[in-house]
């Protein structure tokens, strides 16, 4: 039998037998996706994009350890794009992916926690609002999955 309730994962052992009896504890998280259309900011605008989304982290108490936003030939970050962009934050307790589709005023996101799952739907809401988009208008879906998580996520 392969599905195991969580009693037996508590109490389940290492299978080295030279190894020291540990406990499995197992770890998850939560992905939402988001779509998110009819967005009125300038989705070409990668230096503006990324701002928002970056403040809207950090005023949900998110901790934004590095970003990785598209480069210009120099080496340096690029300011536009008008044919769309990826870009990632990652921060203690995740990582954020967006994808911009400018001319359709689109951008899909990925919002992986691997802790503070209680601020999940808040961020949802709060990312879309920073990219200019609007929940009343029923112009975002999104939905959530409990996925594989990461030890030593604060």
């Amino acid at each position: 039998r392969n599905n195991k309730d969580k009693d037996e994962i508590a109490s389940a052992k290492k299978v080295s037998p030279d190894e020291e009896e540990a406990p499995i504890v197992p770890h998850h998280g939560m992905l939402t996706v988001i779509d998110a259309e009819n967005l009125s900011m300038d989705l070409s605008d990668i230096v503006s994009v990324k701002k928002s989304l970056e403040e809207a982290l950090k005023d949900l108490g998110l901790v934004v350890l590095y970003s990785i936003a598209p480069k210009n030939g120099n080496g340096g970050e690029k300011e536009q794009d008008p044919e769309g962009f990826t870009m990632v934050f990652v921060m203690e307790q995740g990582y954020l992916a967006a994808n911009s589709w400018p001319a359709e005023s689109y951008c899909a996101l990925d919002l992986v926690l691997w802790s503070d799952f209680e601020k999940q739907t808040a961020a949802t809401k709060q990312l879309v609002l920073a990219l200019g988009g609007n929940f009343e208008e029923q112009k975002t879906t999104y939905f959530s999955l409990v996925t594989g998580g990461m030890y030593g996520a604060k």
